[in-house]
C-alpha cells in the first residue's frame, strides 16, 4: 500500500520508524474526505478517520494492535509503538 501520508523517518536501533506529525496527519485526513479534519483533536481520532476513508478497518491504537497481522499497514510502526497511558 502506497502511503498518502507525509512522514519523517527517523532512524533509531538500527530500524526505521516513521514519526507522523500531527499537521501534516490533519492535511492528509483533508485530503482523504475527512469532514472537520482539523477540528479532530487527536492524532488516534484522525488515523482512524484516514483509515475509514480509506476503506480499511479503523484499528489504529486499538486493542487489535496486540494481535495485527497487517504487515503492510501504512500506520503499522506508529500504531504498535508503547505509548504511556496518560498519553493515549
Amino acid at each position: 500500500m502506497t502511503s498518502i501520508c507525509q512522514s519523517q523517518k527517523v532512524s533509531v536501533a538500527k530500524e526505521e520508524v516513521t514519526v507522523v506529525r500531527y499537521d501534516n496527519l490533519a492535511e492528509t485526513a483533508m485530503a482523504c474526505g475527512v469532514p472537520r479534519a482539523a477540528l479532530m483533536g487527536s492524532e488516534v481520532a484522525l488515523v482512524r478517520a484516514v483509515q475509514t476513508a480509506q476503506g480499511v478497518d479503523a484499528c489504529f491504537r486499538s486493542e487489535k494492535r496486540l494481535t495485527c497481522r497487517e504487515l503492510n499497514c501504512e500506520w503499522r510502526g506508529e500504531c504498535c509503538r508503547l505509548v504511556a497511558v496518560w498519553r493515549r
